[in-house]
This record gives structure tokens, sequence and C-alpha cells, in this order.
């Protein structure tokens, strides 16, 4: 999943870029740079949702926030093809490039769990996540439940129960099961 997450916001910067781009060309009414790269934008937008066509996880943010971007991208194509620009500016510096930027964040959130071993997937995760539970969660926590694992049972596992545990209960135990 972290080769695909590394490509996914490698797309999502670029998706941003183009986003600046098309901004940059409306600016100077340059309507056919804009439309240009808007449609770079919309190829973008395909390939990202290539990736959840069948998605069947349990975490649906990322496909949530693809299908709301869905939904702002129907919208601009017919402010293009109506030529409001100034409606045209504001959806697209206003709308789109803030549901670029969250789900930006969003991929970012979820590839720092997952680097700590932290299965995003998983139903609990969800629970956690919204329960804000799983906020500060940083390596120098992980580390020594993971070294207890693995001297133990020889294997990694996810440390999530462990910080929600923590968390609850304020005492750090590297054994909860």
């Amino acid at each position: 999943m972290n080769d695909i997450r590394e490509k996914e916001i490698h797309l999502i910067e670029k998706s941003i870029k183009a986003i600046h781009f098309c901004l940059e060309s409306l600016k100077v009414y340059d309507i056919d740079g804009a439309v240009s790269m808007y449609n770079t934008l919309l190829i973008g937008f395909d390939s990202l949702q290539k990736n959840y066509e069948s998605y069947e996880g349990k975490n649906k943010k990322i496909p949530q926030q693809l299908s709301l971007i869905k939904g702002i991208h129907k919208r601009i194509i017919k402010s293009f093809e109506s030529g409001n620009l100034e409606k045209l500016n504001e959806d697209v510096e206003g709308t789109i490039l803030n549901e670029y930027k969250k789900l930006e964040s969003l991929a970012k959130e979820m590839k720092e769990y997952e680097n700590l071993n932290i299965n995003t997937e998983a139903k609990q995760f969800i629970l956690f996540r919204n329960s804000k539970y799983l906020e500060n969660v940083d390596i120098e926590k992980i580390k020594p439940i993971q070294s207890y694992w693995e001297k133990h049972y020889g294997q990694k596992i996810d440390p999530s129960i462990h910080l929600v545990y923590k968390e609850i209960t304020g005492n750090f135990d590297v054994r909860v099961v």
C-alpha cells in the first residue's frame, strides 16, 4: 500500500500545481491555457479514481473525498462551458483547490499511519481515528511496542490498540493484546 500511497500523493501534488497554473491562466484571461491545465487536472483525477475503482476497504475517507471532488469538477466544467470567468475563478481557487489540499493532507496522514505499521484498513482504525485517540502518534511511542513484539513473537504488529489503551487509561503497556 505504501508504494501506491506514494504515487497517490505525487499525483495529488501535481494536480495542485495544475490548479495553480489554471488559476494563473484565468487571471490573465488565457482561456485556452486554463482549459488545457484543467484537462490535465481531470486526467490526473481519473487516475486517482482508478486507484479506488475496485476498492473494498473499510476506510472510505479518500473515496468519499474523491466523490466530493467529482461533483465539484462537474460544476466547474459547466462554468467553463458558460464562460462565467468570475464564478470559474472562485470555484477553482476557493473550492477545488481547497478540496485537493484536504485530499493531500488526508493521503499524507494515511501514509504516516501506514509507515508506523498502523493498519488504516482495520475497522478499529476508523473508530480510533474518529475518536481522536491517534492524534499524537509518533515513532518514539511505537518503538517499545514493536521491539517487544519482535523480540517475543518475531513480528511487528499494528500498535493502535496499545496507543488507545494508553490514551484511555493513562498506562502504557507493550503487552496489550
